[in-house]
C-alpha cells in the first residue's frame, strides 16, 4: 500500500503475519510472497508500538500519534475501544471502530440512555455500540461489515471543524 503509513498499538510481542494478511499482501503486490517476505513488507510499511492505549499513555506519545494521522481504525481493540474513539474525537480525526469485548467489570463508568432511562450500565456488545454512538452523537454512525463474528462498525467522518468543543468538566 504505497504512501500509507500504519502504526499498530498493541502490547503483544509477536504480531507475525497471518495467512489472511499474506493473501492481502499478495493480492496488492500481484504475486506470491513467502511468510518471511511478508514479515519484511510489514516491517517496512508498519510501525508497531508495544504499549497500551489507556489513561497511562504518555501524553507526548499520544499527541505525536494522533496529531498527524489521517484516520483512526480499531479492529476488535478490546480495552482500547473507548480510548481510540476519544482520541479521534479529541484530535478531530475520522474513525472506524469494530468493537468486540465489553469488559463491563473493568469499565464501570460506561452508561447509556436506553428505553427512556438514563444511567443504564453497558453490559452487552449492543450496549457498547450504543455507548460509542451516544458519546459522539450526532456524528457517529453504525453499520455492518461483511464477515462473520463481531462485525458491527461505529464510524464518523467528522473532523475538528464538525465537532462542538468539549464541555468543561
Amino acid at each position: 500500500m504505497p504512501g500509507i503509513s500504519v502504526t499498530v498499538i498493541d502490547p503483544r510481542q509477536n504480531l507475525s503475519p497471518t495467512r489472511r494478511l499474506r493473501q492481502l499482501v499478495n493480492r496488492l503486490k500481484g504475486g506470491k510472497m513467502s511468510k518471511a517476505k511478508c514479515v519484511e513488507w510489514r516491517l517496512e510499511h508498519t510501525k508497531h508500538l508495544k504499549m497500551l492505549l489507556d489513561d497511562d499513555m504518555d501524553p507526548c506519545i499520544k499527541h505525536g500519534l494522533f496529531r498527524d494521522c489521517s484516520v483512526v481504525v480499531g479492529m476488535h481493540p478490546d480495552q482500547a475501544t473507548g480510548y481510540l474513539q476519544a482520541a479521534a474525537m479529541e484530535y478531530g480525526k475520522p474513525y472506524a471502530i469494530v468493537p468486540c469485548c465489553v469488559f463491563s467489570d473493568e469499565f464501570t463508568d460506561r452508561f447509556i440512555t436506553k428505553d427512556g432511562s438514563d444511567g443504564v450500565p453497558v453490559r452487552t456488545h449492543e450496549e457498547l455500540v450504543q455507548w460509542l454512538l451516544q458519546r459522539d452523537a450526532p456524528q457517529a454512525q453504525a453499520g455492518w461489515l461483511k464477515f462473520h463474528g463481531k462485525n458491527r462498525v461505529v464510524w464518523s467522518l467528522a473532523t475538528t471543524d464538525d465537532r462542538d468543543p468539549p464541555a468543561a468538566s
